[in-house]
């Protein structure tokens, strides 16, 4: 496994991560807004993001979004680092509910402990989140598979 450095995402390496989420086919917009937390991994000494996640703090919930990895990357366990510390970013800031959509990967997300929930739950939970008001801006609400873990 390549030696990798997890840490907390700055402005300047906002181009880098969205090459990254169009690698992935995730949704870059919103990632920086006030209230977003955002961890990435890096190959140790070079400048590579290999891997990214986010949350989005409410005032009683996070939303955890973009969680990606370059796909050369991927099967190292580099996601399940990054959403641990995202769930670890989401205690610290004294939220003890995380949310997120997702549609094709809920497989993933129950390992981590997540269940089904209803969207409005997330909508309700999150209603300034970035995230949320773009998925009904764009009309992906409907469609949309919302997961909650309780940490």
């Amino acid at each position: 496994m390549t030696e990798i450095i997890i840490r907390y995402a700055m402005m300047d390496d906002f181009p880098r991560i969205k090459l990254l989420l169009q690698r992935c086919h995730l949704v870059t917009d919103g990632l920086f807004e006030p209230g977003t937390q955002c961890w990435l991994i890096e190959e140790y000494g070079k400048q590579a993001i290999v891997g990214i996640a986010a949350i989005e703090l409410g005032d009683n919930a996070g939303l955890l979004r973009s969680v990606g990895v370059d796909p050369v990357f991927r099967r190292q366990g580099l996601g399940a680092a990054l959403t641990n510390t995202a769930f670890e970013g989401c205690r610290m800031a004294g939220r003890h509910v995380i949310y997120c959509f997702s549609t094709g990967a809920g497989a993933y997300w129950q390992r981590f402990g997540f269940r089904e929930v209803p969207v409005n739950e997330v909508i309700n939970a999150l209603p300034e989140s970035p995230q949320v008001n773009q998925f009904g801006r764009i009309g992906w609400l409907p469609a949309e598979i919302a997961w909650r873990k309780d940490l």
